[in-house]
């Protein structure tokens, strides 16, 4: 189970506070009760456009009142979360993510994949799966992407363009701009 939340407000503090606080709640329904032990591994962050300037503040915010260190997501134009519809309005989605230990890995141009057929200490693929986001102003982008996918051992390679609007934010462990992102996840199991 993983927990979300998601709100919107002028603010991106204002939201943060909404969605921090409804994560918090979660924590106390019976299906989260095994997470109070567990450490989260992995964030996934999405905001409209009007909170990508605040990046690296939300960024740096959402590590802090989480404890979790490592976060993907993006600037969207609009979200869509759990029952409603977030377009053209300041808006923020977040879900914590618990997996196996060393078993994802965040990518970027700063932090590249392993090369292809890379296995782990099981001896099984670590480019098993990934979530990719992507700016739309990437040259080439078909002839990207179809070389991204090729690099995995599945098809599970999943995610989506981020906003032009706003600027092709990226998070994969800082703010990025353009460019390629996501998370690596290895095949049941260790990246090690």
């Amino acid at each position: 189970m993983f927990r979300f939340a998601h709100a919107t407000h002028p603010h991106w503090g204002h939201a943060l506070d909404m969605v921090v606080a409804q994560l918090d709640g979660q924590m106390q329904l019976e299906q989260f009760a095994v997470e109070r032990e567990r450490t989260q591994q992995v964030g996934l962050v999405y905001f409209t456009d009007a909170f990508a300037p605040h990046a690296d503040d939300l960024l740096a915010a959402l590590q802090q009142r989480t404890g979790v260190a490592d976060w993907v997501g993006g600037g969207a134009v609009g979200l869509c979360a759990t029952g409603a519809e977030y377009f053209q309005e300041p808006a923020l989605a977040v879900m914590l993510m618990h997996f196996p230990a060393n078993s994802t890995r965040l990518f970027s141009g700063r932090r590249p994949l392993p090369k292809p057929g890379t296995l782990n200490a099981a001896g099984r693929s670590a480019l098993h799966s990934g979530l990719v986001h992507v700016s739309p102003d990437v040259d080439d982008l078909s002839d990207l992407v179809e070389d991204l996918a090729s690099k995995f051992t599945t098809p599970n390679v999943f995610g989506g363009l981020l906003s032009a609007a706003g600027g092709g934010v990226h998070v994969a462990g800082e703010v990025l701009q353009g460019g390629v992102s996501g998370l690596l996840m290895a095949e049941n199991g260790s990246l090690d």
